[in-house]
């Protein structure tokens, strides 16, 4: 019997790696997930360009549904998550992006555990720079949507994340005492193309908005192009 997933997907680094793993695994990835805030800061889910997941999702050949968070906190973000999956009887299982946030995976496994279906962390405690860079060397373009942390300027905003990239992001988190993958929201991501892309997410338009500490790449308009497509290993 086919293993049904739903992955939860921002269109940065970590939930797109974890829903390519659920690909390379066979399940069946019945959709993807976007919960997108209508405030800037959120505990759980991640908020510069998040409306791009579509774009992300049907890059890879997967539909994606959005969930619209209007209000803030821990309790109202479980219930909408919690109130989605109980509407599906189809699911085995939830695939997330979570590295070493127990803060995500004790509550996604709470959700999960109240639902009876598996909560799935194909990356959790993995070495982040060492994730990163195999991310890299697999061929993801990632670029950087978003910036909050001491040691990281205006000039990341839009920056793609090559070995040389990673090597000074290392070397600034090591400094200023940042986390190097990014995920208690010091900097965020986009996945513009992978391996496992079919299409590629070609950036039109775009502001940098800066504040003096923070600030975002905010995605204007984007489009998927054709590429040439491998299928997936």
């Amino acid at each position: 019997m086919t293993f049904r997933v739903i992955s939860l997907l921002t269109g940065g680094k970590d939930s797109v790696y974890s829903l390519y793993y659920a690909i390379s695994q066979g399940w069946e990835v019945l959709e993807t997930l976007t919960i997108c805030p209508k405030v800037d800061e959120t505990l759980m889910y991640h908020y510069p360009n998040a409306r791009l997941a579509e774009l992300s999702s049907k890059a890879m050949g997967v539909r994606n549904y959005r969930l619209e968070l209007d209000k803030q906190g821990e309790d109202k973000e479980l219930e909408v998550l919690f109130s989605y999956l109980s509407d599906r009887r189809d699911v085995d299982g939830i695939v997330t992006g979570a590295i070493k946030s127990e803060y995500q995976r004790t509550r996604f496994d709470r959700v999960c555990e109240e639902l009876g279906i598996r909560s799935i962390s194909p990356l959790w405690r993995k070495d982040e720079m060492a994730l990163l860079r195999e991310m890299i060397e697999f061929g993801m373009e990632i670029i950087i949507v978003g910036i909050s942390a001491e040691g990281l300027g205006k000039e990341w905003l839009g920056r793609k994340l090559d070995l040389n990239s990673l090597r000074n992001l290392e070397r600034l988190s090591e400094e200023f005492g940042f986390n190097p993958s990014g995920e208690g929201g010091e900097f965020e991501t986009l996945v513009v193309d992978a391996p496992f892309y079919r299409m590629k997410i070609d950036i039109i338009d775009y502001e940098v908005i800066w504040n003096g500490y923070s600030g975002i790449y905010l995605i204007r308009r984007a489009k998927l192009t054709r590429k040439n497509y491998q299928g997936v290993s």
